[in-house]
């Protein structure tokens, strides 16, 4: 947390390509509680979760970055921007999927805090499997098939959602017992 300045998450002087991370609860006094960038850096973001960070600034502008940031693709914000009308405000990216990502309380997994997806999270197979890691924060493999249609498809974020669900069985008794 930023408590007396900017970029509650990460602040960037340089350029930078941030692919499928998670910037979640991050705290700044003044703004960009996600991320704070100079204004002249080339800064993409791709996969990559917005949710929840907050400001202390009473205009609660600028909540997640200073700035649009170059859209890789593939992002989430959560919540909507506060103040639709006021040109001071935006997106983190032009085109991001505005929705609740359905992240789970910070967990130790495997040596690594995560926040997990929750079932039914957008982010679910909805990234794009090319030029990003192999593996998520905790060192599981990605892609998975997150939401069992038989896709291997990278998650949105830090952590690859694990299907655990079982494939449901019916059971149709052929007996006539009369």
């Amino acid at each position: 947390a930023a408590k007396d300045g900017l970029g509650g998450g990460l602040t960037i002087l340089s350029e930078a390509e941030i692919i499928n991370s998670t910037f979640a609860d991050n705290f700044s006094a003044g703004h960009s509680a996600a991320i704070f960038t100079g204004n002249q850096e080339q800064i993409t973001v791709a996969n990559t979760i917005f949710d929840n960070n907050t400001i202390g600034e009473s205009f609660a502008t600028l909540e997640n970055t200073n700035r649009q940031l170059i859209d890789g693709g593939n992002n989430l914000q959560s919540p909507p921007i506060q103040t639709v009308n006021n040109l001071d405000d935006a997106k983190v990216t032009a085109n991001i999927t505005v929705a609740d990502p359905k992240l789970e309380p910070l967990q130790e997994i495997n040596g690594a805090f995560v926040r997990p997806l929750g079932a039914g999270s957008p982010a679910i197979d909805a990234g794009n499997n090319t030029d990003g890691p192999t593996t998520d924060q905790r060192g599981e493999q990605r892609a998975l098939d997150g939401d069992g249609d038989g896709s291997l498809v990278t998650d949105i974020g830090a952590y690859e959602f694990v299907n655990n669900a079982e494939p449901s069985t019916v059971v149709t008794n052929t007996n006539d017992s009369g």
